[in-house]
């Protein structure tokens, strides 16, 4: 058998639509071709800066991004910090989230948003007033971040804000003396003024507050002119010898504290007050001339309120007297039975020891009456004596 031949049929209108297209897709190969050999080259760098410049506006700015500020130690008043606005520099709305606001530092908002192209949202910082803070500065640095509407981070992606504080002492001056001495005679009476020291506060811009202690006390022998105030002042101390004891020489530190407006203790400043008490030491009548059996006074002349005990020589009544010194002069009234040149004793003691001082008093009969003839130009003269001359009396 044989076999039938295959047949197609081709029209005129189908041809030359498929010369045609195959025409125009070499055509637009070729035009592709010529362009890519036409257009420059451009580096990787150049594009990644094109890319980074366009992007660079479209998200947030923030005008502030250092804050500082100075406080007081331990205040807890006036601790605002400041404030910073956020702008959208982005087509699309974005939100904004605040981290670091945590510890010591407040924000009043960690969020916002969405905010549209070109509007603003403000964040306000200030201190917790139970923050505290020590040290001399405190350094915070707190990180910004946006979202896009579609889901993309912002450009940049963060911004970081820093935050100074910086912290002051109320800073204590005492002086220009801080070192006092004096020497007194226990148990006299009358203040004794040993010197002044002045106190100032060497911080401007700060409050001070201060207190003295180791002074001043019920029955304390040192004596400050005031114990506490505010600011500047001068300072007299003295010391009253009437509760001051030998038992109690040597140095006393008195302390001055200051406290700022905030009762945060400053730099304290410490006083040094050193007390002598006088060498003991006594004055007594010597070389005395007395009438036997006639009364005669001694004295003495040492530091008050000292034991004291006095003896008074053979044929003396009395004997002897003891006792306290008082206010630092004893006198004593006798008469002695005999004649003859006495000695006397007066002994006073203190804590530290004692010291003894003698005397002596001569003593005559005064009772042998006489006269005195004196013989010269003149009229015979006769004279009578009724007090001791020469051992004689009229």
């Amino acid at each position: 058998m044989r076999n039938k031949a295959t047949t197609h049929n081709f029209t005129v209108p189908g041809v030359l639509l498929l010369v045609v297209s195959m025409l125009l897709i070499a055509a637009a190969t070729y035009a592709a071709y010529a362009f890519t050999r036409q257009m420059p080259a451009v580096e990787g760098t150049q594009i990644a800066q094109a890319v980074q410049t366009a992007s660079a506006g479209s998200g947030l700015s923030v005008a502030q991004t250092t804050f500082t500020k100075t406080i007081e130690a331990g205040q807890n008043v006036n601790l605002g910090i400041g404030s910073f606005v956020i702008t959208s520099t982005h087509t699309l709305p974005l939100t904004w989230s605040l981290a670091g606001c945590d510890e010591w530092l407040l924000c009043d908002k960690t969020s916002g948003g969405p905010i549209q192209q070109n509007q603003t949202d403000t964040v306000t910082l200030s201190i917790k007033p139970d923050a505290n803070l020590q040290g001399t500065q405190v350094v915070k640095t707190i990180r910004l971040s946006g979202l896009c509407s579609d889901g993309s981070p912002s450009q940049p992606e963060f911004i970081d804000i820093t935050v100074t504080i910086n912290i002051t002492t109320a800073k204590l001056i005492v002086g220009p003396s801080t070192n006092f001495g004096v020497t007194i005679v226990p148990g006299s009476s009358t203040p004794v003024v040993i010197g002044n020291f002045s106190i100032s506060n060497g911080t401007p811009g700060t409050t001070l507050d201060w207190t003295i202690t180791g002074c001043s006390g019920q029955g304390d022998w040192l004596i400050c002119s005031v114990t506490q105030g505010s600011g500047s002042s001068q300072i007299t101390l003295s010391v009253n010898p009437l509760y001051f004891s030998a038992g109690a020489a040597g140095a006393r530190a008195i302390t001055v504290n200051g406290t700022n407006g905030y009762q945060v203790p400053a730099t304290p400043g410490n006083i040094n007050v050193t007390v002598t008490p006088a060498v003991l030491d006594a004055t007594i009548s010597s070389q005395v001339s007395a009438c036997l059996n006639e009364s005669v006074t001694l004295t003495a002349i040492t530091a008050p309120n000292d034991s004291y005990s006095w003896s008074f020589g053979a044929g003396a009544n009395p004997s002897s007297q003891s006792g306290s010194t008082g206010a630092g002069v004893v006198s004593s009234s006798i008469t002695y039975n005999s004649i003859g040149t006495k000695t006397h004793t007066f002994t006073v003691q203190d804590v530290n020891g004692q010291v003894q001082k003698s005397g002596t008093v001569v003593v005559s009969d005064c009772t042998l009456g006489g006269k005195l003839t004196i013989y010269g130009a003149a009229a015979a003269q006769q004279f009578h004596f009724d007090r001791p001359y020469f051992g004689y009396k009229r």
